[in-house]
């Protein structure tokens, strides 16, 4: 064969691939060419360039998100937040800040779902695994918090909070040990900060090293003088070892410092009623209900103040809003059925208590109720 018909057949060849496959076109050098429909693909190409307008309204949105955020606006920040996710789904910054707007806001579900997606966005990232633990530490699974905090640890180890809270999550284990250690890397990280303090003087009180322990909240109580959390908490050490005397100067404090704070309000009630003063007490707790009316502990402690003051229809009255506030903790089931038993309501009483023995079955007191009452409704 000629060298003219090989040329031919060549061309022939090269001709006849690019009719029936014009995307894969070569060059006969075996570079690869642009397919001739190249140019009708760059419209698509203009569309994905961000639009200026939708630019300008998303960063309209986040400014106010945040200003309202900063004013603890909670309400508005969530609706801004929101749109901006309406018009960019995947916005890291929006879905965390609209995760820290549902925490303020106490809806830790929802604001899991949030922190949850910010980790699937960027998945190295040791702000968003710390708040999904911070997420799932509020609603009490300390098991997942703990991982959490190690993951956000290993992308960021010189972060203070996060090894406070991992002792936390220790802690709530009984694993006093490894509590103490992270609280120690912590206060090693910042100095100044408050919360491993606070977190260690607990550890050392239930290791039973009183004196360690209350010298730890003095530390948390030197370095934040005017935080109402830290006095509140070094009372409630107080009133669990007992002194009740010294507790009521410290929740006296906090209340001063932010008469809006319930659980102030609630510790100062109780440690009133425990050092004689009810009527005091009753004062103090009917004014945590009026700052906080939807929490369940500060109606399920001015329950308690009102049977020490033999008023037993309104404790009940107290105890069912607690319940209903807070239908998953066994503690309002118990004081309930105590409640009701206070009440002379002797057949309402074994039924809340019977659900409470299966809730808190190692409860001796809720077992002796219980078997009291039987025996009185059978005697009947």
């Amino acid at each position: 064969m000629s060298r003219k018909q090989l040329a031919a057949i060549s061309i022939t060849f090269t001709l006849a691939l690019a009719q029936t496959a014009p995307a894969m076109c070569f060059s006969l050098f075996g570079a690869r060419q642009l397919p001739p429909e190249a140019p009708a693909t760059q419209p698509a190409e203009v569309e994905s360039q961000p639009n200026p307008e939708n630019t300008r309204l998303l960063e309209k949105h986040m400014r106010l998100g945040d200003a309202f955020f900063e004013r603890k606006d909670y309400t508005n920040s969530l609706i801004e937040y929101q749109a901006i996710l309406k018009l960019d789904p995947n916005s890291y910054k929006a879905h965390f800040m609209l995760g820290k707007v549902l925490m303020a806001m106490s809806d830790y579900e929802e604001a899991l779902k949030e922190f949850t997606t910010v980790v699937e966005l960027r998945p190295r990232s040791s702000d968003g695994h710390f708040m999904m633990a911070e997420t799932l530490r509020m609603q009490g699974n300390y098991r997942d918090a703990a991982h959490e905090y190690r993951h956000s640890l290993k992308l960021d180890t010189k972060n203070a909070q996060c090894h406070a809270y991992l002792a936390e999550c220790y802690r709530t284990k009984t694993w006093y040990r490894p509590a103490i250690a992270e609280c120690k890397k912590a206060i090693r990280l910042d100095p100044k900060i408050v919360t491993p303090h606070l977190i260690l003087g607990q550890c050392y009180i239930l290791d039973r090293q009183t004196d360690r322990g209350l010298a730890e909240y003095k530390k948390a109580i030197e370095l934040s003088p005017e935080d109402p959390v830290v006095h509140t908490r070094y009372a409630q050490t107080l009133c669990s070892l007992g002194k009740w005397t010294d507790a009521l100067p410290q929740f006296v404090r906090a209340t001063d410092l932010d008469p809006s704070y319930p659980e102030a309000h609630i510790g100062l009630s109780w440690a009133l009623v425990n050092t004689g003063r009810v009527d005091e007490a009753l004062k103090e707790a009917r004014e945590a209900v009026s700052r906080a009316p939807n929490n369940a502990d500060a109606h399920s402690n001015l329950a308690a103040v009102l049977q020490k003051k033999g008023d037993f229809p309104a404790a009940v009255t107290h105890c069912r809003l607690a319940l209903k506030l807070d239908p998953k903790n066994p503690r309002m089931h118990r004081a309930l059925g105590f409640a009701l038993r206070d009440n002379g309501d002797l057949n309402l009483a074994i039924a809340e208590l019977l659900t409470t023995s299966k809730l808190l079955p190692n409860d001796y007191d809720v077992k002796l109720c219980l078997q009291s009452l039987m025996q009185q409704r059978n005697q009947n």
